[in-house]
């Protein structure tokens, strides 16, 4: 005891803690210098936007599966050790549905990506069913997606929802361990639609945002209230401001002291006023909540002049059940195009439910292929100014993944790394429109 006294009175709060390297989305890797103060501070004010607590309920179990070295992970694992919760940490995030049901947590740390895969699971496994259990099972799925939690279904409408839930959602819950809550969603924005069907069936979806920089949380949705679309409010002491530019800018306890023996990088990001520029475009609603709308350096311009954000369009492609991945080109060209990587497994069960072969080589050029993705662009198409509307696409057969550099270790997308990977495949695109 004594030691330990000895220790932690050695500490000062501005003292140097760990240093976090940056994913690498938009560059080299930097190395970001945090103090105790920075995630201590970061902790204790993430607890307080946590539905849940130790005082009120049993034995809080939550899972663990992002890297520890990254900083979603990193502060939660914090947040839930001060919380009082039990973590369990999971290998392979492949046997996450097994651990899952097996540990019956309260609550996790995520990034979209999971939460995707689950929705679209959820969808395709309904179409195994026949007559009316498929009926209802797709009715409650509809009702789910339209779900808003701060307006929540009234009278008839909220009678409908408990009727779902008993048939449906319930049930889909009951997969997932029978015991959770919720999750909070981070390290990418998530899809409205994915959180209006998060929060649906039942389950407390929140969105937080923050950087390595920022230690890393710096909104999340409050603990009985989400936004659809938000990434929530700031933790306390966070200050977020927006510039001339549509940039996020802040300040705080959380704030970095800088990049590792990178004194110019560290002055590049810090205005003269002392805010941090977090590379990140966005606005705050009349209320004070967060909205994100792209990463600066990944949106583009078309040579007719407009601007596209292409995450907002990629999302909305994801959210398909045929569509595993996707990343929106047009830098300089005259309209956006799509690489496009296919859910091959969905797209089987669906050429096997219409009685159609599917192709054993060649699948990336295969017309019926092509033809069932199409009508996925097709439908996102429709809600798009024409400008953003992706007129082209080419397919890949193998998924972006972080072994080849094409994805981070938080998945998101390395948008320079698949540029240089798939030049050909996306100069093809527009060299056939040159042509044509």
């Amino acid at each position: 005891p004594e030691l330990f006294d000895e220790l932690r009175n050695a500490i000062d709060p501005e003292d140097l803690a760990n240093i976090n390297y940056t994913s690498g989305t938009t560059g080299v890797p930097k190395g970001v210098m945090l103090t105790h103060m920075n995630l201590a501070s970061n902790a204790i004010a993430t607890i307080e936007r946590l539905p849940f607590s130790s005082d009120r309920e049993k034995n809080p179990k939550v899972i663990s599966y992002l890297p520890l070295a990254h900083m979603l992970e990193r502060i939660a694992s914090y947040t839930f050790v001060c919380s009082g919760a039990s973590t369990y940490y999971i290998e392979d995030v492949q046997d996450i549905k097994t651990d899952l049901v097996t540990v019956k947590p309260m609550y996790f740390a995520t990034v979209p990506r999971l939460l995707e895969k689950i929705m679209t699971g959820v969808k395709v496994r309904g179409q195994s069913f026949t007559g009316l259990k498929k009926t209802l099972y797709y009715w409650a799925i509809h009702f789910a997606e339209h779900y808003d939690p701060e307006d929540p279904p009234k009278g008839l409408d909220k009678l409908r929802w408990k009727f779902a839930d008993k048939l449906v959602y319930s049930k889909i819950r009951e997969g997932m361990g029978g015991n959770l809550i919720g999750m909070v969603s981070g390290g990418a924005a998530l899809s409205p639609s994915v959180m209006r069907f998060m929060n649906g069936i039942g389950l407390n979806c929140a969105m937080g945002y923050g950087l390595t920089e920022t230690s890393p949380v710096m909104t999340t949705s409050l603990p009985d209230q989400v936004r659809i679309g938000s990434a929530g409010k700031p933790l306390e002491d966070v200050e977020i401001r927006i510039a001339e530019d549509g940039e996020i800018q802040t300040k705080g306890p959380n704030l970095m002291k800088g990049y590792y023996k990178m004194p110019d990088k560290t002055a590049e990001v810090m205005t003269e006023d002392g805010w941090f520029c977090t590379g990140d475009i966005g606005y705050l609603d009349d209320e004070g909540w967060l909205f994100i709308t792209d990463r600066k350096k990944a949106m583009f311009k078309l040579s007719t002049g407009k601007y596209v954000a292409p995450q907002p369009i990629e999302n909305a492609l994801m959210n398909s059940g045929f569509i595993d991945q996707v990343m929106v080109v047009g830098s300089h060209q005259k309209f956006c195009a799509a690489v496009i990587i296919p859910d091959w497994d969905n797209l089987k069960k669906r050429f096997k439910q219409k009685g159609t072969k599917f192709p054993d080589s060649d699948k990336n050029t295969n017309a019926d292929v092509l033809n069932v993705i199409q009508q996925e662009v097709d439908k996102v198409n429709r809600k798009l100014p024409h400008w953003e509307k992706v007129k082209k696409f080419v397919l890949l057969e193998h998924a972006f993944s972080i072994e080849s550099g094409e994805l981070t270790p938080k998945m998101s997308i390395r948008r320079s790394v698949v540029q240089k990977h798939f030049e050909d495949e996306i100069n093809s695109i527009y060299q056939k429109e040159t042509e044509e």
